[in-house]
């Protein structure tokens, strides 16, 4: 049933009382831009079979009820964009959701590769000479796109094989794609409270923008969430306006990569318990708590940052920080610290005196409007290798601008205009 009413934007009613769906593996956008349906009823719908789920109700921007307390979703592998865009939705009952097989791809993967090889070798037998097989490989990376292999797993799985044949295929475009939870609830931004309380999360790999513009959501408990195996949570509770504490003291991000923005537009966030955060492999923290504008207090004491690149506009708009320690902070390999403390007017005291910045090109807005600053120590910045420091100091108090000026002499007139 994959995109079967995809895109029927005009589609007010659908009546789907007699539907027979116990056969059925995938449900894949099969309501996606559905964007006039206001109400959807599938009570009826036998899911048991099911393994995929990704976008089913995507940009289904009119719905507002939605009824699915029957769904089996024992066997749902994939949950990526399932409700993503669906803007009118305010309540959404999900407690008879299992998620215990949700980013675990190894039966969708066996399934998919068992196919590939087997048109492979029939391929390779039926090859005359080295032209033949030649076309069969360019036939079977067409293959491979057809059959949507696009999970880091089912790389190795099926270079695996191909290594046994002999050959080897280009990797699949799009591999970092890997099944989950990605976008699963990107857009609905009437949706006020959310219970995920059942929700299994061990296998999840991607949270990537999983509650990104859930500008109403005004309660999440996620904290039952096994996040020991996830790699992405970039975006994952990026403009979630009326969110006002998040408790995420039981989040592991020792596997993420990837976790620019989480945190980004929370704009009414007060209380944010990440406590267990401690990473050596991020490598970007960009705008991570970009706008965070409500936030006092921020206890990141045990985030490791061995590996950084890119702090660019970390703290950019957290106009309420009054304290802030960065004293673990490793910053060796850095490279953008621009917009780092943009606008960060209740700031009253900053000690980054542990900052290694040989390798930072760019320094620009980094203290922006800082207003409230008393000392600013950076003796020990080296600023050799910055290209750009254009506002650095702009906004700061005037005294404080007149002893960074007299006491350091290689900032660029730039920096403080």
């Amino acid at each position: 049933m994959d995109s079967m009413f995809k895109g029927c934007s005009s589609l007010k009613e659908l009546k789907l009382s007699k539907f027979n769906t116990y056969n059925v593996l995938s449900m894949e956008n099969m309501f996606k831009g559905c964007s006039s349906l206001k109400e959807l009823n599938l009570s009826n719908f036998n899911t048991i079979n099911v393994k995929n789920m990704h976008g089913m109700f995507s940009k289904c921007s009119s719905l507002k009820l939605l009824n699915i307390s029957n769904f089996n979703t024992n066997n749902v592998r994939n949950m990526n964009c399932m409700f993503k865009g669906c803007s009118s939705l305010k309540e959404l009952d999900l407690s008879n959701f299992n998620t215990n097989k949700v980013g675990n791809t190894k039966d969708l993967i066996d399934e998919k590769i068992s196919l590939l090889i087997s048109f492979i070798n029939d391929c390779l037998k039926n090859a005359g000479g080295d032209d033949d097989s030649e076309q069969c490989l360019i036939k079977s990376e067409f293959n491979l796109s057809n059959f949507n292999i696009n999970e880091e797993e089912i790389v190795y799985d099926f270079v695996s094989n191909l290594i046994k044949l002999g050959y080897k295929l280009p990797e699949p475009k799009d591999s970092k794609k890997i099944i989950g939870m990605r976008y699963m609830f990107n857009g609905c931004s009437s949706l006020e409270r959310l219970n995920l309380f059942n929700f299994n999360t061990e296998n999840v790999k991607n949270m990537d923008g999983m509650f990104k513009g859930c500008l109403s959501l005004k309660e999440l408990n996620v904290s039952n969430f096994n996040t020991n195996n996830v790699t992405v949570m970039k975006d994952m509770f990026n403009d979630c306006l009326s969110l006002k504490k998040l408790n995420l003291s039981n989040f592991s991000i020792n596997n993420v990569i990837e976790i620019s923005d989480m945190f980004s537009g929370c704009s009414s966030l007060e209380e944010l318990n990440i406590d267990n955060f401690a990473d050596n492999n991020i490598k970007d923290i960009s705008g991570m708590f970009h706008k965070c504008s409500s936030l006092k207090e921020l206890n990141i004491s045990n985030l490791k940052t061995n590996n950084l690149n890119n702090m660019k506009g970390l703290f950019y708009g957290c106009l309420s920080l009054q304290k802030l320690s960065l004293n673990n902070f490793n910053t060796h390999t850095v490279k953008n610290m621009s917009y780092m403390f943009c606008g960060c007017k209740s700031l009253k005291e900053l000690n980054i005196s542990n900052f290694i910045t040989n390798d930072v090109k760019d320094m620009s807005y980094m203290f922006y409007r800082c207003s409230s600053l008393n000392d600013l120590n950076i003796s020990n910045f080296n600023t050799n290798n910055v290209e750009e420091m254009r506002y650095m100091f702009t906004g700061l108090p005037d005294d404080l601008k007149l002893k960074i000026k007299s006491q350091y002499k290689n900032y660029k007139e730039e920096a403080f205009l």
